[in-house]
C-alpha cells in the first residue's frame, strides 16, 4: 500500500507500517510520454534525459505525498515534518536538480512544498518538450539521485528512519514500456540495491532492513 493511500488509515496503523510505499503508474505517467522511444539509438540519444524525467516523476510523487502529510494536524507528532524539515527538503531538491533561477517560478501564497510541487511538474514538461523537439538537456540527474533523496529523507524526517522506502510501479512491462528504455531504468535499480526498494504493488509484503531487500522490477 502506498503511503499516500495509508493516511486514511489510523495513526497506529500509519507507525506501525514497516514500509513508506510511493505509487507510480507507468501507463499514465511514463507510456504516454516515452512510447515513441522504441530502438536503441532513440534511446542511446537521450539516456540522460529518459533518466533524469524517471527521477522528476518518483520526486514528484513523494513531495505530493509530503504536501498532503503536511495539511495534518499531527504532521511533526506522528511524521516529524515542520516548516524547518519542508524547506530543507526544498532547499535539497533545489540544489540537486539544478534548477535555473528563471525556473524557479516565484509562486506567491503557496507553502514550500506546493511551491517545491509546482516546479517539478514545471521541469517535467519542459524535460518532455525538449524530447520532442529532438534537444537533449544542459542538465541532468544521475541515476544516483534517489538514492542521494531517500538518504536524506531519511536523516531529515523522522517517519522514515526506520522504514523501507518502496517505490511501488504499475505496468512496467514491455507492452507498456519499451524493453530499451526499461534497461535504462533497471540501472537505477541495480544503482539503488540496499538503499530502497523499486517493486510491482501486487507485493504485500517486503523482506527487508538495512542490509537486505527484495528487489523486484519486472
Amino acid at each position: 500500500m502506498s503511503l499516500k493511500a495509508l493516511l486514511f488509515k489510523t495513526s497506529k496503523d500509519i507507525k506501525d507500517s514497516e514500509i513508506a510505499g510511493f505509487y507510480i503508474s507507468c501507463s499514465a505517467n511514463f507510456r504516454n510520454r516515452f512510447g515513441w522511444i522504441t530502438s536503441e539509438p532513440l534511446t542511446k540519444r537521450f539516456h540522460k534525459e529518459i533518466i533524469h524525467y524517471f527521477n522528476l516523476l518518483l520526486s514528484s510523487e513523494i513531495i505530493q505525498t509530503l504536501l498532503f502529510i503536511s495539511q495534518r494536524d499531527d504532521k511533526e507528532i506522528l511524521f516529524g515534518l515542520g516548516e524547518i524539515q519542508e524547506k530543507e527538503i526544498c532547499s535539497f531538491l533545489l540544489n540537486k536538480l539544478d534548477i535555473k533561477e528563471e525556473r524557479r517560478l516565484h509562486l506567491q501564497g503557496v507553502t514550500p512544498l506546493e511551491h517545491l510541487l509546482g516546479i517539478l511538474e514545471f521541469e517535467m514538461h519542459f524535460c518532455y518538450e525538449q524530447f520532442l523537439k529532438g534537444f537533449n538537456l544542459e542538465s541532468t540527474t544521475s541515476i544516483a539521485f534517489i538514492t542521494d533523496l531517500t538518504r536524506f529523507l531519511k536523516d531529515k524526517v523522522g517517519y522514515f528512519k526506520d522504514k523501507t522506502i518502496a517505490f511501488l510501479l504499475d505496468d512496467f512491462s514491455i507492452h507498456r514500456i519499451s524493453e530499451p528504455v526499461q534497461l535504462i531504468l533497471i540501472l537505477i535499480r541495480f544503482q539503488t540495491l540496499n538503499k530502497y526498494a523499486i517493486l510491482p504493488p501486487e507485493i504485500k509484503t517486503l523482506k527487508g532492513g538495512h542490509s537486505h531487500e527484495t528487489y523486484r522490477c519486472c
